[in-house]
């Protein structure tokens, strides 16, 4: 079907007209092309409705004039007007007559219109235009690293933690995110967001881990006694949280795991907390230590970066960090650490040990995560007029849960504590 529309829609007239020897594109359109009676196809309409960098809302209404009976009904955008550049068609099921049809380009100009397909061929709408703006993904802010554990169904009590879920960004989507690595399971997902209602979905069809002998396991429903067919759902909650609903891993045999909830908490959030610094000299030896001085806090909206507070004890001044939690490193660019009323501004810059040099051209120093731990690479505390301090290293080190102010967003389960799933040892249950 999607076939013969494609080619219908190369054309905004239907000509039907006799040859002695039909191609195979003449067989395909034959069957609506020919219109028997013209003037008892539906009228047709399209009205627009918001646009944004990758999608537009179009609804449409019929008005039958005595072929009452249609196959199909839906919307056609285009960047030309004879809708042959940049198409992108989308069916309409059931008795609403409204969709967003996204994939569309940013800053580009678009011909829409709605159609319906009936036993006596295809009527379209007038052709509405519209313009798309550039594109601000509204779910830009769940891009990221994510930390997720799982809690059983029976006692809530929490079975595993893992650090390597990942959100990303599906180009030219902006309802749906792929998500790596959810239950630890190596597959990629989509989750759908429903970001008016701060709902989220894993359809019941998608793989989340391949086992070796019992099969695809999938994310279903469950209820205390039975799994469900239906869409895994979950809430956004206030601080980024990503909460799933009761469900299993389920295979045709049975299930893996039976669990009351799951949180995909932010790489970010679940690292936040108040730290203890300590700062090693270049010949290794201890300089100084600040205990639960350091305050680590994500920056909203953005999942690759966190905040340090009062690094190098340094009168209350935050400094940015960038984030990789794949590969387990960061950095930070150099950035003011302190004031110093004689010398002023002092930054911090990459050192070299062995060269007994500071790098001032700008470069960023690099940083580890090891178990938790922040261990940023050799520096230096810089101003115009030398350095106040040579590091090879300075570590930091999460404090108690009693230490951590209440400034600072929720604390998920530190990863370092918890050993992921072993799914060999997982038992089957029916």
């Amino acid at each position: 079907m999607k076939k013969n529309i494609m080619k219908i829609f190369a054309s905004l007239f239907v000509v039907a007209f006799a040859v002695t020897a039909c191609t195979e594109e003449e067989i395909l359109k034959s069957d609506y092309d020919y219109v028997p009676v013209p003037e008892q196809l539906p009228t047709v309409t399209a009205t627009l409705g918001e646009v944004t960098g990758a999608s537009a809302d179009m609804t449409g209404s019929i008005t039958f004039n005595g072929d009452t009976t249609y196959l199909e009904k839906g919307f056609v955008c285009a960047t030309d007007v004879d809708f042959k550049v940049g198409v992108v068609s989308k069916k309409v099921a059931g008795p609403q007559y409204a969709i967003t049809v996204d994939g569309l380009k940013e800053l580009t100009n678009y011909y829409g219109r709605a159609y319906v397909i009936t036993k006596n061929g295809i009527a379209y709408s007038s052709v509405v235009t519209f313009s798309t703006p550039m594109l601000r993904n509204p779910l830009t802010d769940f891009f990221g690293s994510y930390v997720q554990s799982d809690y059983l169904y029976a006692d809530e009590k929490l079975e595993a933690a893992y650090g390597g879920v990942r959100f990303v960004e599906i180009p030219g989507n902006i309802k749906q995110l792929k998500v790596v690595n959810f239950w630890d399971g190596g597959q990629e997902i989509i989750m759908d967001f429903d970001l008016p209602n701060k709902k989220v979905s894993i359809a019941n069809t998608q793989v989340i881990y391949k086992h070796a002998t019992y099969g695809d396991t999938k994310a279903l429903p469950y209820n205390g006694s039975a799994l469900g067919n239906t869409p895994l759902t979950g809430t956004i909650l206030a601080d980024g949280t990503i909460r799933m609903d009761s469900w299993a891993a389920a295979v045709s045999a049975g299930t893996f795991g039976r669990y009351k909830y799951s949180t995909l908490v932010p790489a970010t959030n679940s690292i936040a907390g108040v730290y203890t610094e300590v700062d090693y000299k270049a010949d290794g030896t201890v300089e100084a230590t600040y205990k639960d001085a350091i305050v680590v806090a994500p920056v909203a909206g953005d999942l690759s970066k966190i905040t340090i507070k009062n690094f190098w004890d340094g009168g209350n001044f935050s400094i940015e960090a960038v984030m990789n939690f794949v590969a387990g490193t960061f950095t930070i660019a150099p950035q003011v650490i302190y004031k110093d009323a004689t010398y002023g501004d002092c930054k911090i810059f990459p050192y070299n040990v062995s060269a007994n040099t500071v790098d001032k051209s700008g470069a960023a120093t690099q940083g580890t995560i090891k178990a938790g731990v922040l261990e940023v690479g050799s520096w230096a505390a810089t101003v115009d007029a030398g350095t106040f301090g040579r590091y090879s290293k300075s570590t930091l080190t999460k404090g108690s849960a009693a230490a951590i102010r209440t400034s600072v967003p929720p604390v998920s389960v530190n990863v370092s504590d918890v050993k992921p799933v072993q799914f060999k040892s997982v038992t089957l249950q029916k």
